[in-house]
């Protein structure tokens, strides 16, 4: 079980309420840039508190990585690898495998803003070398089942979201806070558009669904009944969501889960402040627990003993106190098992976001709840039973052990004669004992001493402190001493390349095959149509299937037949650009893929891609920096509506229920847009898979900003036209050719007759 922490009393509660494992963040490179967080100096006292009391500690470095902040990553990386942290969570494909070839030795998580839900995915991280991948939150546990096998044969671990709040749109793929108000989700500072209020209203502004006002708000995540299920799936690691959360919340939720799995796997490791970190396995440190049998009745009648189904109970306390906290009492939202049940229709949803109302004496109740784990993290302390040889003539010898046999040793310089006062046992004792700020306690002292022997105090201190370094390194870090101080991780130089260029490729995004074909009429060099458009479309030149990012397993043989057939591909996530290199199929990488910096780009290319599309989350000067310094052609977009969210759950299902036959929806007919509380409207599209696609409000428009565009050496400008109609897109292309013609000094500039934002390509995100 993962938990969260974003600050030192969510870090203690977290230990004392049983947590295996902690994650946090440090300084600004994760996902949680709100929460308090920690420095790289607070790292080597956590993780000693940590260890000592069986758990470990994993680092989040789970945003996009911008140009200039590689090299603060590397070295944020670099202390705390010294500092003890067990596992980096990682985002950012460059920073991926600049740690594998840097840090070969440290254990690199692939965080959920990955967005892994393909077996092909999993593949292509595991040669990557990453030790586990987090999986996103839209699978179901047959799904889980899959990935999880997949995963077992690479050696690879798989993780899942058991708890906490639910993104509304695939982790990682997520632009709406970034476009409305500059706050980047996948950088760690979302403004939660999704839990502002809208309309769903039609072309001519008629309100079409009044199931309240939050259409965009998911209930919070709850699968404490499911862990027993998805730990025989294969799932490896529970992971709480709730960085931004309180003592009290990490506490109550943490203690719950220790609870539940703990009725379904008793007996290896009991309480985990008890016991030493789990040893590695081949695969990853944390072997499969041996499950109990016990029925789902069972197992219900066991969580309904804390008060309702979905309530859990603390370690704490007995199931049967009736003044134990429930879990429910942690929470504002309401809860759902979500996509892990299989839930994607309204029941998932939050409409009106009713609350959980819980009494005053039940949050006091969660207060003293969380005191008493920290107190517990707080005051825990291992003994170790210490030998200690001091014989005139030969090396000063301290051993020190623990209940559970892991053992330590040092052997100093040689012990003289005393000069004046021999040392005495009480001395030794003393000194030995002298353990205050650490999490340790003397225990018993086998002591083999001359009564001539002569040593100094400062000796026998140092002597304890090798002993125990050792003891350290054998039970935490497999035998193998973290550095003194930290190396310093030096992203290599990327060979710069010539910029000129007289014009990019103009590429325009087409909803349809004969808005591609205008397009191409109109100057468009290529033409991207989502490969659902073109299962049953004869290949035509100038036309390149896009596989959605969004494609599941049970999905992927018919959308890579169309890029088979095609001979090309936009590959949507790093799973399918591994199938088109296996298959010798060109492939650009698309901009989902969150390519922010050269190291990236430089990743993305030794994968197979042709042509790389940046991040639209760039700034101008930061493109001219990626474009200097990789080895691929790169694109960025120029025109039309941007797409900030893609949903598993149709969105149209505001409108009451359906019987999911969506690729014959007359919902989908009907142009849909969220009206929000400043009057903005966000169209939305559904594809034949049920999801949903969330636009901007107004459109992109970089056409004056041609000019620096063509002079950074930019390959291809893309023209995002899904939502255009054949003449429209047509209009749009014909528009950006003479935009290129004017950059070079040969016209005016066109202004658009609507309202445009110039995105980020001014402004850069925070």
């Amino acid at each position: 079980m993962l938990a969260p922490a974003g600050d030192r009393a969510a870090f203690l509660a977290a230990l004392g309420a049983g947590a295996d494992a902690v994650y946090l963040g440090a300084g600004e490179l994760n996902a949680r840039r709100g929460a308090k967080n920690f420095h790289a100096q607070d790292l080597p006292e956590l993780c000693r508190l940590a260890h000592a009391q069986g758990a470990r500690v994993y680092l989040t470095l789970n945003i996009t990585i911008l140009p200039d902040e590689v090299e603060a990553a590397l070295q944020l990386a670099a202390c705390a690898w010294a500092a003890g942290v067990d596992a980096f969570i990682v985002e950012d494909l460059g920073t991926v495998a600049l740690l594998r070839e840097l840090l070969p030795e440290a254990r690199v998580h692939v965080s959920t803003q990955a967005n892994v839900h393909s077996a092909a995915q999993v593949r292509a991280f595991a040669e990557l070398g990453v030790r586990r991948v987090t999986l996103a939150r839209e699978l179901g546990i047959d799904e889980i089942r899959v990935l999880a096998a997949v995963a077992a044969e690479q050696a690879v671990e798989v993780e899942c979201f058991v708890h906490g709040a639910l993104c509304i749109c695939y982790s990682g793929q997520c632009l709406m806070s970034s476009f409305i108000g500059r706050r980047s989700a996948n950088r760690g500072l979302c403004a939660q558009p999704c839990r502002m209020t809208y309309e769903m209203v039609d072309v001519a502004g008629r309100r079409l669904a009044d199931p309240g006002d939050y259409l965009l708000s998911p209930k919070d995540l709850a699968g404490i009944e499911l862990v027993g299920e998805l730990a025989e799936a294969g799932v490896a690691s529970f992971k709480i969501e709730g960085r931004m959360k309180s003592a009290s919340y990490v506490a109550a939720v943490v203690g719950a889960y220790r609870a539940a799995i703990d009725t379904l796997m008793p007996g290896v490791e009991g309480s985990v402040a008890d016991v030493p970190p789990r040893e590695p396995s081949s695969a990853s440190g944390f072997p499969r627990r041996e499950l109990k049998t016990v029925s789902p009745s069972q197992f219900s009648e066991t969580l309904a003993l804390a008060g309702d189904p979905t309530a859990g109970f603390p370690r704490t306390a007995s199931a049967t106190d009736p003044s134990a906290p429930r879990l429910t009492d942690a929470f504002n939202r309401q809860l759902t098992q979500g996509y892990l049940a299989g839930i994607r229709d309204n029941r998932l949803m939050d409409y009106r976001r009713e609350k959980n109302r819980t009494t005053p004496l039940a949050q006091k109740e969660l207060a003293v709840n969380a005191e008493a784990a920290i107190a517990r993290a707080t005051e825990h302390t291992t003994t170790l039973d210490f030998s200690a040889r001091i014989k005139v003539g030969e090396p000063l010898q301290i051993r020190v052990v623990d209940a559970q046999g892991y053992s330590g040793s040092c052997e100093a310089a040689l012990v003289e004669a005393a000069r004046t006062k021999a040392i005495t046992p009480e001395e030794i004792r003393e000194h030995i004992g002298r353990l205050g700020g650490t999490p340790y306690e003397l225990g018993a002292l086998d002591l083999d001493l001359d009564e001539a022997a002569g040593l100094g105090f400062s000796a026998l201190h140092a002597a304890r402190r090798a002993a125990i370094a050792d003891y350290e390194t054998r039970r935490f870090f497999g035998g193998v001493a973290r550095p003194e101080t930290p190396s310093v991780l030096a992203a290599p130089d990327l060979p710069r390349r010539k910029t000129a260029r007289l014009a990019p490729e103009v590429v325009a995004v087409a909803g349809s095959l004969s808005a591609a074909r205008s397009a191409l009429n109109a100057g468009a060099e290529r033409v991207h149509v989502s490969a659902l458009e073109l299962l049953e479309a004869e290949p035509q030149a100038g036309i390149i299937p896009v596989l959605p990012r969004i494609c599941h397993d049970r999905e992927l043989d018919e959308l890579m037949a169309v890029a088979e057939r095609y001979r090309a591909a936009v590959a949507g996530n790093l799973g399918q650009l591994a199938l088109c290199q296996q298959r010798d199929i060109p492939a650009e990488a698309h901009w989902s893929l969150g390519a922010t910096n050269a190291y990236s780009v430089r990743e993305l290319a030794r994968r197979g891609a042709k042509l790389v599309w940046l991040s639209p989350e760039l700034s101008g000067r930061q493109i001219a920096d990626i474009v200097a310094s990789v080895p691929v052609p790169v694109g960025i977009a120029i025109s039309g509506r941007s797409e900030l969210m893609v949903t598993e759950h149709c969105l149209l299902m505001a409108q009451g229920p359906c019987d999911q036959r969506c690729a014959s929806c007359k919902r989908r007919e009907v142009p849909t847009a969220l009206r929000d509380r400043l009057g903005y409207h966000f169209p939305i599209t559904t594809d034949p898979t049920g999801r949903s696609h969330l636009y901007n409000s107004v459109p992109l428009d970089l056409s004056e900003a041609l000019p620096e565009i063509i002079a950074a050496g930019v390959d291809a400008i893309r023209i995002d036209g899904e939502l255009l109609s054949p003449r429209s897109l047509s209009q749009e292309c014909a528009r950006i050719r003479r935009a290129i013609v004017a950059a070079h000094g040969s016209g005016e500039f066109e202004k658009p007759n609507t309202p445009v934002t110039k995105g980020h390509f001014f402004r850069g995100v925070v």
